[in-house]
């Protein structure tokens, strides 16, 4: 690899320092890094925290490039590299090959009175909810079939990837980032079941919106990896499938699944 896409969280003063000293450290070798992609880019080299590669993998879909994170924000299941060990990874990545995972992503559209009023990609997750703290009542359907009718806080659609992040808090369930699934996790439901459904990464979720958050003030609307929110009225529906496309990651850590996982959490215990 010789050519660089650098994207940096630009709120992030430690973000863009770090891209800088990455810029040079590349150029000094001979590398070619820019801040637009081109025909001859070969990475893209992200700077800040997950929520910044997820949008960089959002806004790059159809370039095909494989993505290497610097984690400067918290967890850091995406951008795994943290700044003590850049150069060790970037020499990994000048002299490679070097692993390249594959991450399913969701297509999702919305639409009203059967027209498609939006549609986008998301890496980790399609999510319905409020704009405060108000039950919406929703239905949904797998492949056409009416599968059953919520009263709750919202719906969490989640890719593999997305079941560490929104769906890991909401209560679902955490699968292997690999995988090919979907998984529905309704948030805060008003119901003794309150258990996630997985599904196989064919099927095509529907969720239909059938009264809008009853306080004063609020209304109910869609986020793709919470960054692109649209509001909904009633009978909107929100169609969430497999998307075409994909998210390649460069996996460098050499730890596997479950390791991260217990590393991960670790963490967070302690943080709590």
């Amino acid at each position: 690899m010789k050519h660089f896409l650098l994207i940096a969280n630009e709120s992030k003063p430690k973000a863009v320092a770090m891209a800088e000293h990455v810029k040079m450290f590349l150029e000094e070798r001979g590398c070619v890094c820019t801040r637009q992609v081109t025909k001859q880019t070969d990475c893209v080299l992200v700077f800040g925290g997950d929520g910044t590669l997820l949008q960089a993998a959002r806004n790059l879909r159809d370039q095909e490039l494989p993505f290497l994170g610097i984690n400067l924000g918290r967890l850091g299941y995406l951008a795994e590299v943290d700044p003590d060990h850049v150069e060790e990874a970037l020499s990994s990545l000048l002299h490679g090959p070097v692993p390249v995972e594959k991450r399913m992503m969701l297509f999702g559209q919305v639409l009203r009175e059967g027209n498609v009023l939006h549609e986008d990609v998301s890496l980790n997750d399609i999510a319905i909810g409020s704009r405060g703290m108000a039950v919406l009542i929703f239905r949904v359907f797998v492949d056409g079939e009416y599968l059953t009718t919520y009263q709750a806080d919202g719906m969490v659609v989640a890719s593999p990837t997305g079941s560490t992040a929104y769906n890991l808090s909401a209560g679902g369930p955490v699968v292997n980032p690999q995988a090919s699934l979907l998984v529905l996790t309704p948030v805060s439901p008003h119901t003794l079941i309150s258990r996630s459904i997985v599904l196989e990464s064919r099927s095509v979720v529907e969720l239909e919106i059938l009264r809008h958050p009853s306080r004063q003030g609020t209304e109910s609307c869609v986020s793709f990896d919470g960054d692109v929110i649209m509001s909904l009225q009633p009978k909107d529906r929100v169609r969430i499938c497999r998307s075409e496309q994909t998210t390649r990651i460069i996996k460098l850590n050499k730890l596997s699944f479950l390791e991260t996982l217990r590393r991960k959490m670790g963490d967070r215990q302690e943080e709590e």
